[in-house]
Formats: structure tokens, sequence, C-alpha cells
């Protein structure tokens, strides 16, 4: 896996969100991304840092999407209008989820 400079998905979350971040949505998306890449991928939790690209360091195929969609849908009780994109980093996954839940929520 290639070295982040943080790895810290909570850190990473709430820099890239900045102004108006909810803490408390922040975690329960974060523990619901580690959730569903853990039960998808059958990875340790430890690997599960924001720099982590699904597919290079997580080894994520191509049908991994539609699993890793479906549990995030479930736990967190959004609609995730595309297939999570398996060219990105954890970071940008756990953003895209985060502002779904936001939108949500409002």
């Amino acid at each position: 896996m290639n070295q982040c400079r943080n790895p810290d998905l909570f850190n990473m979350l709430s820099m890239h969100v900045g102004t108006g971040y909810n803490q408390e949505l922040g975690i329960k998306v974060i523990n619901a991304v580690q959730d569903s890449l853990i039960g998808a991928l059958g990875i340790d939790a430890e690997e599960v840092v924001s720099c982590a690209r699904l597919v290079q360091d997580l080894s994520a195929e191509s049908i991994d999407d539609i699993d890793i969609t479906l549990r995030l849908e479930g736990i967190l009780n959004i609609k995730m209008y595309e297939r999570v994109d398996l060219q990105n980093k954890v970071i940008d996954l756990t953003k895209r989820v985060y502002n779904l839940a936001v939108e949500k929520k409002n």
C-alpha cells in the first residue's frame, strides 16, 4: 500500500468539508465506509486509510462497486445515484458519501 501523509479519515474529512462540518455525521459516515469496505473486500480495518486507492491498494474488483454501494445505502439509509467509482481513494468515497448524507439530512 502507498504511504499516506495523513491516513486518518476523520481529520481528512473535516479538512475537506471545512465550514459546516457535522462531526457526528462525519463519524457515522466514516464508520459506514470502513464497515462497507471491510465487509465487501475482506480487508483489515488498518487498511482503510484516507489515501488508499480502492483498486490498486485494497484490491477491489469491478463487481465490488455494487456490493460497496448497497452496503453504504443500507447502513446510512441513503440513495447513491451512481455506483462507487473504484478508481477513487477512500477519502474521495468518504467525501461523496458524507455529502449525500448531508443532503438527506437537510
